[in-house]
């Protein structure tokens, strides 16, 4: 009974009083004075505030005896398509982390922790396949022909093929017009 007495004004006090919880606390160094997210200021290579959480680079800085993280690093150690886990963990959720995407002077190194991911990824899985190959079953025949075939490399993609059918097609034009005019100086 003196258990109940006791966490009843707890609660009470949490909802009532507008006392933030221990995540909403914790939520709070993302944003600054004005209660907007945090975006150029939460790189320490940006800062201008005292702000700053993260770096930039690609492994964590020390500076004045203060630890920044690298936020490629936990990017990609994530491991996360989806971002959706990175930006919980973070960041300070899902809309932050659109802002920080939408902000254009983030926006060339998260197209590179993309793609770092994105090979990450992919080695992992042709590890497995590799790992698979090994035997005498279907699944290992199958890795096996995977392999051999080179499936794993990127695929030319259409735009490279476009370009060199262009590139052909302007080449027999100016063929046809050359031999065309021979045609006509001939006949003078």
């Amino acid at each position: 009974m003196l258990i109940v007495y006791c966490l009843v004004p707890l609660v009470y006090l949490r909802e009532h009083l507008s006392l933030p919880s221990y995540r909403n606390t914790m939520r709070n160094k993302f944003r600054g004075r004005n209660n907007q997210h945090l975006l150029q200021s939460l790189f320490i290579q940006k800062n201008t505030e005292g702000t700053a959480l993260y770096s930039l680079t690609a492994t964590d800085v020390i500076k004045e005896g203060q630890e920044y993280p690298s936020l490629r690093k936990l990017f990609i150690e994530t491991d996360d398509p989806t971002e959706y886990t990175f930006s919980q963990l973070h960041l300070d959720g899902w809309e932050h982390w659109q802002k920080l995407q939408r902000s254009t002077f983030l926006t060339p190194y998260i197209k590179e922790w993309r793609k770092e991911l994105d090979v990450k990824i992919k080695s992992r899985a042709l590890a497995s396949i590799i790992a698979s190959s090994q035997g005498t079953s279907r699944e290992a025949f199958a890795a096996q022909k995977y392999l051999s075939d080179g499936g794993y490399k990127p695929k030319q993609t259409g735009s490279k093929r476009k370009v060199l059918e262009v590139a052909t097609n302007v080449t027999k034009l100016r063929d046809e017009r050359e031999a065309k005019d021979l045609e006509r100086l001939l006949s003078l």
